[in-house]
């Protein structure tokens, strides 16, 4: 059944991951409320690093959930910059596909999607030098509660400059980073999701 896996994302933090062997399917099979990642998306799509393909990217969150194909991700995203090969202490192989140059909607970040069996396992991208955030004050972050949905506090609090993501048959996280806030240069706000829920939040200078 579940085996752990320990991910090396260009040399990002090590994510642990819990991964059960499950089948891609062509379609999605369930629909998750307040999912990062939409489940529908317009029938156009437009290739690109942007932020809208790495949203439409999948990743499982049930036994019987629909995760991305690699192929699915190349046509979203286009050719990788470069591809990482890793071997995991479970003995799993894991490839990592890595993006740069993103368009103006994820300026300066650097891309990474990870895949086990040929699956989506994690996404995330890191330092998107975005403009100036002005909707991440100490009292907006008093505001928010645990169990908020993830996409009401990233609406709130507008794109984040790092976004890490990954997910198995019984585990989904989400871990979002603001550190480009206006006026507070030092300020830094770190929140973490559990299936798509608020479960904790971490500030400095703010």
């Amino acid at each position: 059944m579940l085996r752990t896996i320990i991910v090396v994302l260009s040399g990002w933090a090590l994510i642990a991951l819990t991964a059960c062997g499950h089948t891609a399917s062509t379609h999605p099979a369930n629909h998750h409320d307040d999912a990062p990642t939409a489940r529908t998306a317009p029938r156009k799509r437009v290739p690109g690093v942007t932020r809208t393909n790495f949203d439409r990217i999948q990743l499982a969150i049930e036994p019987d959930d629909y995760a991305s194909t690699i192929e699915q991700v190349h046509a979203l995203l286009g050719q990788p910059s470069q591809t990482n090969n890793v071997t995991t202490v479970a003995q799993r192989s894991l490839k990592t596909y890595v993006w740069k140059h993103p368009d103006t909607s994820l300026e300066g970040a650097i891309i990474s999607v990870s895949f086990h069996d040929g699956i989506a396992v994690a996404k995330n991208y890191r330092g998107a030098q975005l403009r100036p955030n002005s909707n991440v004050t100490g009292t907006m972050l008093d505001q928010l509660t645990p169990g908020t949905p993830y996409s009401q506090v990233t609406a709130t609090l507008g794109i984040p400059n790092t976004v890490s993501n990954w997910a198995t048959p019984s585990e989904n996280v989400q871990t979002v980073t603001y550190n480009n806030i206006e006026n507070q240069p030092q300020a830094n706000v770190t929140l973490t999701f559990h299936h798509n829920k608020l479960a904790s939040t971490s500030r400095t200078a703010i």
